[in-house]
């Protein structure tokens, strides 16, 4: 008697065994990206809390603020606003209606501009057109 001849696998499952490290490979994929969005869910809770928490202090003179403690703080300043270097972005989307985001360089005494993010301002409703009316003779 001689070797046993190989076992003969059918076409499927052949197919499964090719599959399975496939499967295997797609869920430690997924599992990884599951756990990195949890961890970053996690930083973006701490960054919304640390930016609650500056909104929340009182607002401060600019100039005491150093670079990365600005950040999400209200400031004082004073100055007066050039309304020719305002700025309109959008149209943006609020409630149903259409607007802007409005930001407006302000001049401070020292003759420093700061831009000044003024909020959200609907666009105004344009005028309806004029109804026709109809004119002339009939004869």
């Amino acid at each position: 008697m001689g070797p046993a001849p190989p076992p003969r696998y059918s076409s499927a499952a052949a197919r499964r065994r090719g599959a399975a490290p496939l499967l295997l490979l797609a869920a430690a994929l997924f599992t990884g990206l599951g756990l990195w969005q949890l961890r970053r869910a996690g930083e973006k809770q701490a960054l919304l809390a640390e930016a609650a928490a500056r909104w929340a202090a009182a607002p401060a003179p600019l100039a005491a603020l150093p670079g990365p403690d600005a950040r999400f703080r209200a400031v004082r300043l004073r100055g007066r606003y050039e309304a020719q270097a305002q700025v309109l972005v959008g149209p943006q989307g609020r409630d149903g209606r259409l607007g802007y985001l409005v930001y407006t360089p302000l001049r401070t005494a020292g003759n420093e501009a700061v831009v000044v993010a003024r909020g959200w301002q609907a666009r105004p409703t344009p005028p309806a057109p004029p109804s026709p009316t109809a004119s002339g003779s009939r004869g």
